[in-house]
């Protein structure tokens, strides 16, 4: 698999698997008993809201002793129903709990907190409420992993080309971004024919690793260039054709590499990476679009005796983004996550025990929050806090990556990336199909995929639009006589409703 598929090389040329598990608890009301430390409480996040039913979410911490913990609910702050106590055991990091309640009224606000209980103490969290929606007094909840028609159908493409990023402004259009044998690598999906367009290249060695669109006539594309010292690398769509637009560089620098871009506005876009210093160590990489020039933003080093980068941003509005990435331990060699998120004046980093990088983030939503890493990790952002939650099981103990994940809506996501069936000796390729889960606002679900003819296949981006249709993108690879080559390959998804795509 090419090194430049979103993961940049880290010290001694090991690649980032990008990951990350981070998890903080916010103390209730409650008084710590002489048999120890007080159970703390969160607050609850509120998914999947319908006119009967809301799922419930929150991550209570035991602090070392057998807990339980509930949710309280009601139409005022008094509550009066509560679902079945959930065992936290033990242990002393925050516990993910979840419920599904039912028989609620329609358009109506609701409030809920979130309970625990040892031998120490009670503990009541702090009180929310979230309003059902209008609608009939039933309601049909997301569907079920057995009855959950996922997939619509895949396009095959024998270009020899690397594929790694794609966004849409609509269903049946889209840009997808990489690289090709003569530079930087732009296709654009017009009702589902997909054609190569002229991208500009600033010099040898050109690749794009993100593409991000606010409209059908603004579009940015980022990525590196250079053999040596590769420079970082900007480019605009205004509707007609793509034009460089220099990107900023730090002094001193010897290599820049951005790897990811999103957009708030025509003058508000954030692009994120690495750089290599003089040390050398890589650095995070953090640049700002105000509508006229990039440049570089002041951000925190949360790993002065080691290299980190950033490979994912992603904004909810012009005062809160977040970027992700990962970061080397110097003590014993591990890599460990890194979380940044920005406030409007500042960006502050997050501090994490994990000890994984993270590979990609989308916080559009707020009750969609998500963060995943290579190696089959899922961050949720429920209470204002980053908790681990389990995504879909894998019928295999070969190594699996996840390389993207986009949400079309709160109970709409797609995470995309590879399931490995054999990774064989050093002579042997590797070989695999490509992976996808679905997020229907409750559970992780596995997609069933279908491969092109290919020892290994691979999805590298995903991007969704508002109506529940998403565009995957990736390559597959196929081998000759000890050479292999990868070709442009393509998955359409639609939540219940299959698209037809056709190929060029």
């Amino acid at each position: 698999m090419n090194d430049k598929v979103g993961k940049l090389a880290l010290a001694g040329g090991a690649f980032l698997p990008m990951v990350l598990l981070f998890v903080v608890a916010v103390a209730g009301d409650g008084v710590a008993g002489a048999s120890g430390p007080a159970p703390v409480s969160s607050p609850v996040a509120v998914t999947a809201i319908l006119s009967t039913t809301a799922m419930l979410r929150g991550a209570p911490n035991p602090e070392g002793q057998p807990a339980q913990a509930w949710f309280e609910y009601g139409t005022t702050s008094a509550y009066g129903s509560r679902t079945p106590g959930q065992s936290l055991g033990s242990g002393s990091v925050p516990v993910p709990i979840s419920a599904l309640v039912s028989g609620l009224a329609p358009d109506t606000t609701y409030h809920v907190r979130l309970d625990v209980q040892s031998a120490s103490a009670t503990v009541v969290g702090p009180d929310s409420s979230f309003t059902t929606s209008t609608g009939p007094t039933t309601s049909t909840l997301p569907p079920s992993p057995a009855s959950a028609r996922l997939l619509a159908m895949k396009v095959e493409d024998h270009r020899v080309v690397q594929v790694y990023s794609v966004a849409c402004t609509g269903p049946t259009s889209c840009w997808a971004a990489g690289s090709a044998s003569a530079g930087p690598l732009i296709e654009r999906d017009r009702a589902g024919f997909w054609t190569p367009f002229s991208a500009p290249s600033p010099g040898p060695d050109a690749f794009l690793t993100a593409i991000d669109c606010l409209s059908a006539a603004d579009c940015w594309a980022v990525g590196a260039y250079g053999a040596r010292n590769p420079l970082p690398l900007a480019m605009h769509y205004n509707g007609r054709s793509w034009m460089l637009i220099p990107a900023a560089v730090v002094p001193g620098a010897f290599s820049h590499y951005l790897s990811a871009v999103d957009c708030v506005s025509a003058a508000d876009c954030w692009a994120v990476g690495g750089i290599d210093e003089a040390t050398p160590q890589m650095r995070q990489l953090i640049e700002h679009w105000n509508g006229r020039v990039w440049s570089v933003e002041p951000s925190p080093d949360s790993n002065p005796l080691g290299p980190n980068l950033l490979s994912g941003v992603s904004c909810s509005s012009v005062d809160s983004c977040w970027a992700v990435g990962g970061k080397t331990r110097t003590t014993n060699g591990t890599l460990a996550g890194l979380m940044m998120h920005w406030n409007g004046a500042s960006w502050t980093a997050t501090s994490t025990a994990t000890t994984s990088g993270l590979e990609a983030v989308t916080c559009k939503w707020l009750s969609a929050c998500f963060a995943i890493n290579a190696t089959d990790g899922v961050l949720q952002m429920v209470g204002g806090h980053w908790i681990n939650v389990t995504a879909a099981v894998s019928s295999t103990t070969f190594p699996q990556t996840l390389s993207a994940i986009s949400c079309s809506g709160p109970h709409s996501c797609w995470i995309v990336g590879a399931q490995y069936t054999n990774v064989g000796p050093i002579r042997r390729p590797p070989t695999g199909s490509a992976r996808a889960e679905f997020w229907d606002g409750i559970r992780w679900v596995n997609a069933s995929v279908q491969d092109p003819n290919g020892v290994l296949a691979y999805l590298n981006g995903v991007a969704c639009t508002g109506d529940g249709v998403c565009v995957a993108v990736g390559m597959y690879e196929v081998s000759s006589q000890g050479y292999t080559s990868h070709h442009f390959y393509t998955h359409f998804f639609a939540d219940q409703t299959p698209v037809n795509r056709r190929s060029s």
